[in-house]
């Protein structure tokens, strides 16, 4: 009899941790949601501060919820992976060092995208000719009178 109740209560018990584990939301999604968490409280946190009128609890579980329904999760199995993240120190250790890498590359990202483009040094060139140097290169309308006569011509035309 009692190994019966040894074997059934053994059994349960792994039902209901293989029941438990698959509803735990892996580490690959829950450090996204565990980032957008995050983010809200700390909006949340200096909205707050800066507004007194507010309802603080009805206003930050309506921010939870939006970061939920943008990551397709429930609110108890969020809780429920986070309670089981919490009592495993190693798995939880891996969570959070991804939620601070990711969040490391997304201010390197915002970073990168605020630095000034450096600007390219100028390209030698060769040194343009002075104009006033240069020859004349208008070349007269009829080349074999000289600029007296045509002008003579156009006033005489004019008349």
């Amino acid at each position: 009899m009692k190994k019966c109740l040894i074997i059934l209560i053994t059994a349960a018990t792994c039902v209901t941790a293989c029941k438990s584990k698959k509803e735990i939301i892996p580490v690959k999604e829950m450090k996204f949601v565990m980032w957008d968490m995050l983010v809200a409280d700390a909006w949340f946190g200096d909205w707050s501060m800066k507004d007194s009128t507010i309802r603080a609890n009805k206003e930050n579980l309506n921010l939870y919820q939006k970061v939920f329904d943008m990551h397709h999760v429930t609110k108890d199995a969020f809780y429920t992976s986070y309670k089981y993240y919490s009592s495993h120190p190693d798995e939880m250790k891996i969570l959070m060092d991804s939620v601070n890498a990711y969040g490391g590359r997304l201010r390197d990202s915002a970073t990168k995208a605020n630095e000034p483009k450096p600007v390219p040094a100028p390209v030698p060139t060769k040194a343009a000719k002075d104009s006033t140097k240069a020859k004349d290169t208008v070349k007269p309308v009829l080349p074999n009178m000289k600029a007296s006569k045509i002008l003579r011509k156009d006033l005489l035309l004019r008349k």
